[in-house]
This record gives structure tokens, sequence and C-alpha cells, in this order.
């Protein structure tokens, strides 16, 4: 019997010894901006970040300046984490410019958007080009017709070079904030704005963007209706811009609905996922077809019944749809919440991660690998003494944990995972805001890592 529990526990013992070898991380790079170790509260954070074919890395944010509050700031490194360039934008209001989206090209070309404060125009839609050395080739700017604050937050790049924005964009009094998304061409210049103001005229926020194979652009976000607050809105644009149709999403409780993230998958079916009200807030996530036609709603409601909002989603190549975010719960306050729904909606696992401290765990983005894989980080804290970290965490195509990766800066402050990316060997980026050195908020820099697996 002693024989026999031994071999039981060297078992349990070589099977965790496995997960934990799976993973390594192999390399953290910082970036501290200029502003870092002045008298200015240093607020850096990674955004976005994106991998190119050659396991070169760019991630891009807002950064501490040090006489222009924040700027843009892109960087590239290459695959061992040593910084190849850095490119600095700061606009000609120079006051806050947040960069919130990249994207790259088949030739190397980086792009990146957010917003930037004008002069006297607030904060415009700004949209840069840089060549693969990280020099300036263009950039675009948009002020709606409001001339007040505009915010690019999604952006795609096509095969010929065309680049797609969309954001919030305040529009005349009588309209508030209107989704408004743009194409330019290569070099820039503007084809087309589209905007739209929901039949509430009111508060209209589009927060993510995506292209199908034919040049049709989706969209999706936040808008008010007649008598419901927000409501999901999301809409498909032609190649030309004109609008093919609308779908919008109230859910149950007639309160607030925000659509926070989209995806597409080969057959042209569209998925979003977000915040619904319904007793109080839940996950939403929703199917239309390449027409516009709903073809399913799958809400989840944590086992708090309370706070629940899905920030990312993810669809893989059999139509899985991954949805992560952050769910209440008694006792544990806010969780990782990850979900698979199958092609027609139906559930099939929920995975929750509560971190050390039972508070605070946050999950803000989400990726899937050929496999099946799901990959989810963000936030987490740790304990008092160490505040959040990163928290990355690999899910097998059933839902089972094969590993957890948390991250805690060299500072010991604040520690924040907003975005994930894959490379084709299965290696694993993350990005976000790290306190580097120094008090808090004074610490705060960009950190990027890679997980190689094994």
């Amino acid at each position: 019997m002693r024989k026999n529990l031994l071999f039981g526990f060297l078992l349990l013992v070589f099977h965790v010894g496995l997960l934990l070898g799976q993973v390594r991380q192999v390399w953290v790079a910082s970036y501290n901006s200029p502003g870092i170790g002045t008298s200015k509260d240093n607020h850096d954070r990674a955004s976005a970040i994106a991998v190119d074919a050659a396991g070169n890395v760019y991630v891009t944010g807002r950064s501490t300046g040090v006489d222009t509050n924040s700027d843009y700031a892109t960087v590239k490194y290459d695959p061992d984490g040593n910084q190849l360039w850095v490119a600095r934008y700061d606009g000609p209001g120079d006051s806050i410019d947040k960069a919130t989206a990249i994207a790259l090209d088949a030739l190397g070309n980086v792009y990146v958007t957010g917003g930037s404060t004008g002069a006297g125009t607030d904060l415009d839609y700004a949209t840069i080009k840089y060549d693969a050395d990280g020099n300036q080739l263009w950039a675009a700017r948009y002020n709606g017709p409001g001339n007040g604050h505009d915010l690019a937050t999604a952006l795609a790049v096509d095969a010929d070079g065309n680049v797609y924005v969309t954001g919030e964009s305040y529009g005349l009094q009588a309209t508030n904030l209107d989704y408004a998304t743009i194409k330019y061409d290569p070099d820039g210049q503007p084809l087309w704005v589209a905007r739209y103001d929901g039949p509430g005229s009111y508060w209209d926020t589009a927060s993510a963007l995506a292209l199908d194979a034919q040049g049709n652009v989706f969209v999706t976000g936040g808008s008010v209706g007649v008598n419901t607050y927000q409501d999901y809105a999301t809409i498909k644009y032609d190649a030309d811009g004109n609008q093919l149709w609308v779908a919008r999403y109230d859910g149950p409780g007639h309160g607030s609905d925000l659509a926070t993230a989209l995806a597409l998958d080969a057959d042209g079916n569209v998925y979003v996922t977000g915040a619904s009200q319904g007793a109080d807030y839940d996950y939403a996530t929703i199917k239309y077809d390449a027409d516009g036609n709903q073809l399913w709603v799958a809400r989840y409601d944590g086992p708090g019944h309370s706070f629940d909002v899905a920030y990312a989603l993810a669809v893989d190549a059999l139509g899985n749809v991954h949805v992560t975010g952050a769910s209440w719960n008694r006792g544990t306050d806010l969780d990782y919440a990850t979900i698979k729904y199958n092609a027609n909606g139906s559930q099939q696992w929920v995975a929750r991660y509560d971190g050390p401290h039972h508070a605070g765990d946050i999950a803000w983005a989400v990726a899937v690998d050929t496999l099946g894989n799901v990959y989810v980080t963000g936030q987490s804290i740790g304990s008092v003494s160490t505040y959040e970290d990163y928290a990355t965490i690999k899910y097998d195509a059933d839902g089972n944990q094969l590993w957890l990766y948390r991250y805690n800066g060299p500072a010991s402050g604040p520690d924040a995972a907003h975005a994930i990316a894959l490379d084709t060997l299965g290696n694993v980026y993350v990005t976000g805001a790290s306190c580097l050195s120094g008090p808090y908020p004074r610490c705060m820099g960009y950190a990027t890592i890679k997980y190689v697996q094994k």
C-alpha cells in the first residue's frame, strides 16, 4: 500500500513537472520612456502587439515624453528580444497621444492608430505607416465634424496595402459620438469615411474591426437606441464604404450592451462578444451570417450572478468560438472566465481562474493556435506586496489548463498584460504595462515577454 502511495506521489510530481516544463520565459524586453524618472507620473502602457513571419515583435501604446505629455511609442524587437528601433509620434497639440492598435503588411510595413491631440481639435484619429526600419512614411489625421473627441480603436490592412480604421468620433451636436470608419490607400490618402449615428443620436462607439477576403469591412461596438440605452451595433460595409447592413442587439435588461470584440470565419460568418445587461451584466456572444441574420446568441451569467464582461474573442478553423474576460464570484471577486462554444453556439466548457489573492483577475486578450489550444492573458493580483501581475494561461481544446505563467515586474508594482500574439512556431508573446523601477505611478513602462513551448 505504501509503495502504491509512493508511486502515485512520484507520478503526480512527474506530471506537474511536465506541465511546468512545457513553457519557459526566454526574454522580457522593457521600454522606459524619456519621461521616466522625471517629476511626471509615468503612465506608459503597451496596448497592442504583432509578430511577423520572421519572429520580429512589434508593440505600440502610449509613453510619457519629457515635454510632450504622452506620445505614441512603437517598438520593434528581433526574435531574441533585442530592440531594433523605437518610433515616437507627438501630435501637433503637444499633449495626449495614445496608440491603441497595430497591424503589419507582407512587406514589413507597420501601421498604428489611436488618438492624438491636434491644434485646437481635442483628440483626432492619427494613423501612421512606418517602413520595416521604423521610418515614418506618412501620418493621416482625421478630425470629425464636431471638432471634438475622435479616438480610433481598431485597425486592419488588406492584401493591397489599404488601411482601415474605426473608432468613436464627435459629430455635430445633434449626433454626439458616432462610429467613424475610414479607408486609406497605401499612400495614406482617404478613400472614404463611413459614419454611423445610431437611432438614439447620442453615444455610438466602435471598438473592433475586421476584413474579409472580398474587401468587406465589419465593425462593432455600442450604440444608443431608442429607449434601450446602448445596444450592440454591428455593421457591414462593402469595399467602397457602402453600408450593407446593421445588426443591433438589445439584451434582456434593455440597459447597457457594449460589444468589445469581433471576428470572422472563412464562410463570412460574423462573431461579436461583449457585455450585455440582463439582471446584471453578462457575457453575450452572437453569431451572424454574412447577410447579417442572427444565427444564435449565447449568454453567460457567472456563478456570482453579477458583473461579467467579455473583452476578447477568437475563432478557430472549425468555427469554434472562444471568449474571455472578467466574471465576478462571491469570495473570489473578479476571475478570468474563458468559454468555448461550438459553431452552433453550444457551450463546450468554461475555465475560470482565480489568482492567489482571490481578487481583481481580468483577462484582456485571447488567441487560438492551429491545434485548438487557447491562450489568455491579463492581470491578476498576486499579493498585497506585488499588486497585479501578468497571468498567461494555456488551455487545451477541451478546456484543461496546461500551464500558467505569472510575471511580477522588477519593482513589484502593478503589472497588467493587455495583448497576446502567437507565431507559427508556437511561441507566445504578451505585452502590457509593468512597474519597472521606483514608486508607482512614475515607474510604469512597457514589458513584452516571449514564452517558448516545448
